[in-house]
């Protein structure tokens, strides 16, 4: 398991929150299982590490002629989280992504920086969609 320390400085000190830990063996399976829930069913499951809400974030890279990006799915609660590539998205299904119009590149350097603790405050905000649109 790789954990990820997330902090802020505030005031001169470091606050250390709690720590991302991506899963695996059956946590892994269960949280790509949400994943596809979430984009075929636009169904919100729970964590299968502490039963909380998860949250997600879907990426789509503009590749023709297939639609295909990456979907971010995290825990608030206990800070349990996954990654998948080459998510193909439905046909009927859009997402409102903040990022879309970043390049490659770019994108690439944003998720290199804290990703987890960028989506975290966006998700908190309302900055992030809740569910996939459907046509």
């Amino acid at each position: 398991m790789r954990v990820v320390l997330r902090g802020e400085v505030g005031e001169g000190r470091a606050v250390t929150k709690k720590a991302w830990k991506r899963v695996g063996g059956e946590a892994q399976l269960s949280m790509l299982g949400a994943a596809s829930s979430i984009i075929d069913k636009n169904m919100m499951p729970t964590c299968p590490v502490c039963q909380g809400p998860l949250r997600f974030y879907y990426h789509e890279f503009k590749q023709t002629p297939r639609r295909s990006g990456t979907v971010w799915i995290w825990c608030g609660a206990c800070g349990a989280w996954e990654h998948a590539s080459r998510v193909e998205l439905p046909k009927d299904r859009t997402y409102a992504d903040p990022w879309a119009t970043l390049n490659l590149d770019a994108f690439d350097r944003l998720e290199r920086n804290q990703f987890l603790d960028q989506l975290e405050r966006k998700w908190e905000s309302g900055e992030l969609p809740r569910q996939f649109t459907c046509a």
